[in-house]
């Protein structure tokens, strides 16, 4: 009794051929139904895992990519693969180069040129000092010396002050020039290493449609056509955009070049209406070239020793108003130029 009863329970626990199997007779296979938590992890697992794919996938596209490109680059060096040379860009990018370098020479030497300057208005006011105390009576000079000691002071004073107006276009001539090699030349030289890039990179899948071109040759009509359709749809992308960066590039070389020309235009017209106006000692001259081309003028003292001046031809001993040299020592940063970039 106790054997039969086991025997049933194990029957119930057993299910039957009937359910377990369909009306074809074959087992059906019920699909489990994620529910909560559990499909919100499934759903992340799975972004992730394409995620990862898609990474691996474009980090093998780019090794494909850099071994062609290693490839193309020795195949250049030895001269067993062909390159693609665009002669008249590459002069006007060796011209810019030789502009750019001629123009950081231009700045030294107006660097110095404004050192130069400067350094002869200090030496002028130190004079004029000199002067102005000799003048007075704690000197103990002849009177009759006041008067030329003063006027030789205010000479000094004067020059030393016109010289200033020649330091503030000296200052925006270098500034203008800097900013122009910073802004226009680097920006352009420095796009050139990856325009080389993109030149190797392309040249790279041109010569392998070349090769294809020329394996396929001896193949069936069908292989033939997937050989070339498959080198074909590898060498447009890099052929479109290949082309389209050079056209950039020839744009910006033609604006440098006009650019160029406008700024350097006007920067050499105020250097040399800056330089005529000083040493012709033409103060209106010197004060139109600054007010054209939007220069600060500095505030200056000619006015004030011109009429102190004429108030010490009748008093000897009226001092003339020369102010302390700190107060008129400029404080002038010079312009740093990077290195070319290659």
């Amino acid at each position: 009794m106790m054997a039969s009863m086991g025997e049933a329970s194990r029957a119930d626990q057993i299910p039957t051929d009937r359910e377990e199997r369909g009306a074809d007779g074959e087992a059906e296979d019920v699909p489990h139904v994620p529910q909560g938590d559990e499909g919100l992890r499934m759903v992340q697992t799975n972004a992730s895992g394409l995620t990862f794919a898609r990474t691996m996938y474009d980090f093998g596209q780019w090794g494909v990519r850099q071994l062609k490109c290693n490839v193309q680059a020795m195949g250049e060096y030895w001269g067993t693969r062909s390159r693609t040379v665009d002669l008249q860009l590459t002069d006007r990018v060796g011209h810019v180069r030789v502009a750019r370098a001629t123009y950081v020479l231009v700045i030294a030497q107006a660097t110095k040129m404004r050192r130069s300057v400067e350094e002869m208005g200090e030496t002028q006011r130190q004079m004029a000092y000199l002067l102005t105390d000799m003048s007075s009576p704690n000197a103990r000079l002849p009177v009759s010396l006041y008067p030329a000691m003063k006027r030789s002071a205010a000479a000094q004073l004067t020059i030393s002050e016109r010289e200033k107006l020649l330091l503030a276009a000296l200052d925006s001539f270098i500034g203008n020039v800097t900013t122009m090699i910073r802004t226009a030349f680097d920006d352009l030289l420095s796009r050139v290493p990856e325009y080389k890039a993109l030149r190797v990179e392309y040249d790279s899948y041109r010569n392998d449609l070349e090769s294809a071109r020329a394996q396929a040759k001896g193949m069936a009509a069908a292989r033939r056509q997937e050989v070339l359709q498959r080198a074909e749809d590898a060498f447009r992308p890099h052929e479109e955009r290949f082309m389209s960066v050079r056209r950039q590039f020839r744009i910006r070389v033609q604006f440098l070049e006009q650019h160029e020309s406008s700024t350097m235009h006007k920067q050499l017209v105020l250097l040399q209406n800056a330089m005529c106006g000083f040493y012709s000692e033409n103060n209106e001259a010197l004060y139109a070239c600054l007010k054209e081309f939007h220069i600060k003028v500095p505030k200056l003292l000619h006015d004030r020793v011109t009429s102190s001046l004429a108030a010490s031809e009748e008093d000897p001993l009226t001092p003339l108003p020369i102010p302390s040299l700190e107060s008129q020592r400029p404080n002038v940063a010079t312009p740093s130029i990077s290195p070319l970039p290659h």
